[in-house]
């Protein structure tokens, strides 16, 4: 008899360490992904809506789309004068005219100093900059799950509440899946993109309206981000840049690095406290969305409400073999001022 039941009292301890073991691998054990089993780029030209200092109009763009759907457009070599054309002190004055919240209507001079002064930049080589920010579903397909306190909403919507250790996190998992180096964009990358040849505060002239982008003023749709497609993209077919979310650059912030900046491939400071972040967000008026205009954040959080919301990134690929990529298709820059009139 006591044999019996010590067979079932092992049996029975088996049985639970078995199920154990399944509820931990179920549940407790975050799932790993995989890399897709094709790794090869391919491209597609098609017919986008721009929006220019001209006005809205439509351009054959080419796209280059990743072993995930992720999608880049790339952009030669190029030079740009860096920072705000415009005083910092006339900037502060229209921004407490206008901005309707009174954090916003605090900035002054002082804040938006730290664009000065303009100076020349080189992007010495081509690069493969993402046509929008990482999306949740590209997210969750790299890292197998959605940043803590990013809540709900559609997966074609920007991924937020990123820290710019998650950004850097998801670049290095998908170099190592394809064998490319992706990463966060230098701070003079993102002005060069988003800018797209222009000079002048927006991509699209003097002011941004709410038909060419998504930020205070623009009514809102459902969640705080839009998808690509819903605003014009840029003169180079890059969608998103002013509002709709902030952006992580590589870049330490330092507030007087212009003055020092080198003029071929500006990388930022060797250290600091924070880094900087572009773009603006759904939330901000239209100074604060100006293709010059800059900020900082926190590399990460550990507070239980995180200051994160409304971050996001996008990244770019250093130009190189790209198998199935194909012929890079028209120079998305031609059309562009040259270099003389950028000057």
């Amino acid at each position: 008899m006591r044999k019996k039941l010590g067979v079932a009292l092992i049996l029975a301890l088996t049985a639970a360490l078995v199920l154990g073991v399944g509820v931990y691998v179920a549940v407790v054990r975050p799932w790993v992904p995989r890399p897709p089993d094709s790794l090869n780029w391919a491209q597609e030209q098609r017919t986008v809506t721009i929006a220019t200092p001209d006005g809205i109009s439509d351009r054959d763009i080419t796209y280059h789309r990743n072993s995930i759907g992720m999608e880049f457009v790339l952009l030669p070599a190029g030079e740009f004068m860096m920072g705000s054309r415009e005083p910092a002190a006339e900037v502060a004055r229209r921004a407490q005219e206008s901005a309707h919240h009174a954090e916003q209507k605090r900035c002054g001079e002082d804040w938006f100093a730290h664009e000065h002064p303009r100076h020349e930049v080189w992007i010495t080589k081509p690069l493969f900059v993402g046509a929008a920010e990482v999306t949740r579903e590209h997210y969750k397909r790299v890292m197998g799950r959605l940043p803590r306190g990013s809540g709900r909403g559609p997966d074609a919507q920007p991924v937020d509440d990123v820290s710019w250790d998650d950004a850097n996190a998801f670049c290095a998992r998908l170099s190592e899946w394809e064998g490319k180096i992706y990463r966060l964009p230098t701070e003079a990358e993102w002005e060069y993109a988003c800018r797209a040849g222009t000079t002048t505060p927006f991509y699209t002239g003097e002011t941004l309206s709410t038909d060419a982008a998504y930020f205070e003023d623009t009514p809102k749709y459902h969640g705080r981000m839009v998808p690509a497609g819903m605003f014009p993209a840029n003169p180079w077919g890059i969608y998103n840049m002013p509002g709709n979310a902030w952006e992580w650059c590589s870049d330490w912030y330092a507030p007087d690095y212009y003055a020092e900046s080198p003029r071929d491939d500006p990388e930022g400071p060797d250290a600091g406290t924070y880094h900087v972040m572009r773009g603006g967000s759904s939330y901000l008026h239209m100074p604060f969305c100006r293709s010059a205009a800059r900020s900082f954040g926190p590399l990460r959080t550990t507070l239980p409400t995180s200051p994160l919301k409304g971050i996001s990134f996008r990244v770019v690929v250093e130009s190189g073999d790209h198998s199935g990529a194909g012929d890079p298709g028209p120079d998305p820059t031609d059309g562009a001022p040259d270099a003389e009139d950028r000057r």
